[in-house]
Formats: structure tokens, sequence, C-alpha cells
């Protein structure tokens, strides 16, 4: 694979570093570009000429040490040149938004929202299928007990979201995790 981008970013902090935000334009064009064919029997194939454009938007708020939320929202057209075919895989749109609260120095809280928009798939027994959008919630709890030990929890999938990232791989569903963690 060879590649050349171009991205232009316009990042502005506002309010003595409380608010940081960004626009970033972007252009990516591939060559021999390596992809997967579900063709049978199933092949990874080089793309001769493929181009990645798009926008992003990024939105971080610190309104003091102990409170941040913010977020981010991109949009990504691919085209594989003189094909009719599209890559799979890749989601035109995807967002994420979260928030995160230190009420002291012993405890954490961060909370999740990520979205992913509907992306092409295939298999030989589907041929082409568009998977259908979603919206995962996830969030995690920590306690720090001293500066090398800490216990946490993670949720993940909190809304228990019914999703296929690709076809014929279901999904956990709510998955919680406790776990703790030590570092000399």
């Amino acid at each position: 694979e060879k590649s050349k981008s171009i991205e232009l970013v316009v990042y502005q902090v506002l309010f003595d570093q409380k608010i940081n935000t960004s626009l970033s334009l972007f252009y990516n064009n591939f060559e021999d570009l390596i992809d997967f064919d579900e063709r049978p029997p199933p092949v990874l194939v080089n793309r001769d000429e493929v181009d990645a454009k798009g926008v992003e938007y990024s939105l971080d708020i610190n309104l003091n040490p102990n409170l941040g939320f913010g977020g981010n929202v991109s949009y990504t057209k691919t085209d594989i040149i003189n094909s009719d075919e599209e890559l799979r895989n890749r989601p035109e749109w995807l967002g994420n938004v979260y928030v995160n609260l230190k009420p002291d120095e012993k405890f954490n809280l961060y909370i999740s929202g990520n979205y992913i928009g509907e992306t092409l798939d295939s298999s030989i027994p589907t041929g082409d299928v568009t998977l259908d959008d979603y919206f995962l919630l996830n969030g995690s709890f920590t306690y720090f007990i001293n500066n090398n030990f800490k216990i946490y929890i993670h949720l993940e999938n909190i809304l228990d979201t019914d999703y296929e990232q690709f076809i014929g791989f279901d999904t956990p569903g709510f998955r919680p995790t406790v776990g703790v963690q030590a570092s000399y």
C-alpha cells in the first residue's frame, strides 16, 4: 500500500483552556489498498486506487479539574476509483460523547456513548448486506487506593444493544467487568 494524505485542521482553545474545539477536513489517496473480496474462495486483493475524504468535528469542555465532557463526530466517504464496488466495514458516520467526573482524587467515573453508522459487509452465503447503525453506552468506575493500586468496574453495552459488527458474528450484550490493578 502507498498513501498520500492532506489534512486541514482549525483548532481553537477558549476560556483559559476550558473549551477545546477543532474542525478537520481530510483527503487520503491510496494505491494498492489491501482489501478483502468475499468471492469463492475469499481472498485478499489490492484495490488499484481508493480515495477517502471527510470531515471531523471535536469538542472538549473541562469546566474544572473534576468535570469534563465532550465528543466528536466524523463523516468519511470512500470511493474505489473506476469501480462500482464499495469498501466493506467502513461506516460513513461515527460519533462519540463522554462525561468524566472526578469528585476527588480517589474516585473517577467515566461514561461514553459511541455511535457507529450503517456499514456494508458481505459473506459468501449472504452477499452484500448493509448492517444497521447502532449506539453503545459504556461506563467505568475507578477507585484509587494509592498511586500503585486501583479497583475498577467496567460496564460495556449498558443498554444491552443488539447489533452486528460483522455478518454472522453476534456481539455480547451487557458485560460487566471487575478488576484490580497493581503497578510498581
